[in-house]
């Protein structure tokens, strides 16, 4: 009897161990996203968690989430598996056509409905998801970062550093804005007063290849004889590596540049302008899912007269603090190969390094 009942038990344990099995599985893996719900998008991945929330947009495999429960969070689109959403969205597909709709995806299959038209594509073939609701400023996000160095004593120095983004983006196109300054002051006396802004425009014509009609570069720095530098170009872009964690883009065309120098010597032109060309590069690594890397390079040729090849590379190391605010490290290198001699002969120097520390803000 002892026997039987010890053989009872087991019994017993090993269906109780099936049932918790059978409910631990329909939990991560057989949840059935809402389809009636008013208020929120549903997204589940591949671990069985699921999100409900309002999706932001998909670009280069990143699907910005504003989750009820977490805020605003980034995940792999590898890593999404299914998808309900209550507004429409705009979807770019790999053959360059933009389908508007309510979304549905499941099984590597996406639905896009709208009104009585519907349409089904793969997964693989989305290119990028954006917002498909009136409300412009959905489309738009902004980031801005402050850093600060100041020492006393024998000699008096502040330093500070101001950076800002802005960008639009829509299923094919991304309009983008940034700025930089750099400032110094030693013993009352300006030691550094730069100023660097760009804009362009990128139309996408694949997942890879994109077309950037013009971009806009204004450059003011004094301490390398430069009052003011425009630069106009005109580019063909191709993302170079497009893997999970790392994106490498690069672009390049035909430029014109129009430099005014702030001294000049006195049978010297007070200004120049040339034809040229311009290659940019930008790198995108998640290091870990709290530490990223940014990397933004761009190269310039022109005339000896205009200053010659002229470089910027801008190295920023972000280590997300919350989910607005970042604690980020920038190295940023200015070299122009041949600045232009001020009134009394002197010559600036070919390079300036800059080693930031600040907090950003995203918004």
């Amino acid at each position: 009897m002892i026997r039987d009942s010890v053989f009872s038990l087991k019994f017993l344990i090993f269906l109780l161990s099936c049932a918790l099995s059978q409910v631990s599985g329909q939990d991560n893996n057989d949840y059935q996203l809402p389809k009636a719900d008013k208020n929120w998008d549903w997204i589940k991945l591949d671990s069985g968690e699921v999100l409900k929330g309002e999706i932001q947009v998909m670009y280069e495999d990143e699907l910005e989430f504003d989750s009820d429960h977490f805020g605003m969070i980034t995940i792999d689109w590898d890593d999404v598996v299914e998808i309900n959403t209550i507004k429409n969205q705009s979807i770019r597909t790999e053959s360059r056509q933009i389908l508007t709709g309510k979304v549905t995806m499941q099984n590597d299959e996406v639905l896009i409905e709208l009104g009585q038209a519907k349409r089904t594509i793969k997964k693989a073939d989305v290119v990028s998801i954006a917002t498909g609701r009136k409300r412009e400023l959905d489309k738009w996000n902004a980031r801005v970062s402050v850093g600060t160095t100041a020492r006393s004593g024998n000699v008096e120095q502040f330093d500070y550093n101001i950076r800002s983004t802005v960008q639009r983006r829509t299923a094919n196109t991304r309009l983008y804005w940034d700025y930089t300054g750099n400032f110094s002051e030693t013993s009352g006396i300006d030691t550094a007063d730069n100023h660097r802004t760009n804009a362009y425009f990128d139309y996408y014509f694949t997942k890879r290849f994109f077309l950037r009609p013009i971009s806009l570069e204004y450059l003011r720095d004094p301490f390398s004889n430069i009052a003011n530098r425009y630069t106009l170009s005109s580019a063909v872009g191709y993302l170079l590596v497009d893997k999970k964690k790392l994106s490498i883009d690069v672009s390049g065309g035909p430029s014109w540049q129009y430099v005014e120098f702030n001294e000049f010597e006195l049978e010297a032109s007070p200004s120049e302008s040339s034809p040229g060309a311009l290659v940019t590069a930008v790198v995108d690594w998640e290091i870990t899912k709290r530490i990223d890397f940014i990397g933004s390079y761009r190269a310039q040729y022109a005339p000896k007269e205009s200053g010659g090849i002229s470089t910027h590379f801008d190295n920023t190391l972000e280590v997300e603090i919350t989910d607005d605010i970042d604690f980020n490290i920038s190295l940023i290198w200015d070299y122009l190969e041949f600045p232009v001699s001020a009134e009394d002969g002197s010559v600036p120097g070919n390079s300036d390094f800059w080693l930031v520390f600040g907090l950003g803000i995203d918004m």
